[in-house]
């Protein structure tokens, strides 16, 4: 997806107001490039994927169930777990996330090779 990074400049405030992102300097798109882009690109990628193999798996289980009971129409787990399960999971996912740290910011500005996986689409992709 694309987003519209706003500059304030001597035109005005029309492009911060009609954008998703507003710095006042044109020197910290680097950063928010480099540092933040990189670590959101790397942490939403990784969520997505466990978001999908979390889901495929559920509906493995209940397929194995269904076929189990021979189509019966009862339930494979309790109402409760079920409404649990999905906030439970990705909490847990969140919190991985919220703690990780691959390296620092100025790292990552001194090393723009970082930043490849992303135009490349590694993380979308299975290994």
């Amino acid at each position: 997806a694309h987003i519209g990074v706003g500059i304030r400049g001597k035109e005005g405030s029309a492009a911060v107001q009609a954008c998703d992102f507003a710095i006042s300097q044109f020197m910290f798109l680097r950063n928010l490039m480099f540092c933040h882009g990189r670590r959101t690109y790397k942490r939403i990628a990784t969520f997505l994927c466990f978001f999908m193999y979390k889901s495929a798996i559920l509906g493995c289980c209940y397929i194995i169930y269904a076929h189990t009971v021979n189509f019966a129409g009862k339930l494979a787990f309790p109402e409760g777990l079920e409404a649990v399960f999905p906030p439970l999971t990705s909490t847990a996912a969140m919190i991985v996330f919220a703690t990780d740290a691959d390296c620092t910011d100025a790292i990552a500005l001194q090393s723009p090779q970082l930043y490849s996986p992303g135009p490349q689409r590694a993380y979308m992709n299975l290994p």
